[in-house]
């Protein structure tokens, strides 16, 4: 499971480089031969978008092993999400329309809010504390609040003000911090750990020398040596 998440990460990674080097190749050309029009920048979005998309969709299609059922719902979903995104960025880009752009703002918001989602759970291992979890849920609840609130203003179902904007200004932020913080101690509690197993390991090395050295025919003074190390080891 590991290894075909590991091969998802690489795919999207190439598609992600493939989509820029796209747009920029385009973005070049036109800059060097001075035309400039829509149909360049048409293609620069499409690239760009697909290589985004790509990663989003990766991030849910990395769930589609796990045992959770409800991991692999939260899979499908964003790979099904920045499917439908791509398709209407396509239809926004070379069609125009109103319609297509709004439905490109509602999937791609939710592709990026499932796909977040996607690695925060991916991430999670059966050794996590309770502080990481809760940051865990703590991001994908925040961001999931603004992802709401981002629908609903592409949907004209609400209407943007000061106060509610710093309100889900702050709630991105606490988003942001606890996507950060969750693998930040969930590391911290790692190297602590391996910390913690060093002297373990390094004081049987030392009880085992001390066994032999104690086996072995020594002075008085050196006996009496190797009995305070074989005391310090146990």
């Amino acid at each position: 499971m590991i290894a075909e998440e590991r091969d998802l990460r690489r795919l999207a990674g190439w598609a992600l480089a493939a989509g820029l080097c796209v747009a920029a190749a385009v973005a070049v050309y036109a800059l060097l031969t001075g035309s400039f029009g829509d149909t360049h920048w048409r293609v620069v979005g499409t690239s760009v978008g697909f290589g985004v998309l790509t990663s989003t969709a990766a991030a849910g299609a990395g769930l589609r092993a796990r045992a959770d059922r409800r991991l692999r719902v939260l899979g499908a979903a964003t790979a099904a999400l920045s499917a439908l995104a791509f398709a209407a960025l396509v239809i926004a880009l070379w069609r125009d329309g109103d319609d297509a752009w709004r439905a490109f703002g509602v999937a791609g918001l939710g592709a990026l809010w499932t796909s977040h989602a996607s690695l925060m759970y991916a991430a999670r291992r059966p050794r996590d504390s309770a502080a990481v979890r809760a940051l865990t849920l703590v991001a994908v609840l925040a961001l999931g609040v603004d992802t709401v609130a981002g629908v609903l203003a592409l949907l004209d179902a609400v209407e943007p003000e000061d106060a509610g904007a710093r309100a889900l200004a702050a709630v991105l932020v606490v988003a942001l911090l606890a996507s950060a913080l969750a693998p930040l101690l969930r590391r911290l509690a790692r190297r602590q750990a391996a910390t913690a197993a060093v002297p373990a390991g390094l004081a049987a090395e030392v009880a085992d020398v001390a066994d032999r050295l104690a086996a072995m025919d020594l002075p008085p003074a050196a006996r009496a040596e190797v009995a305070r190390s074989q005391r310090l080891a146990r």
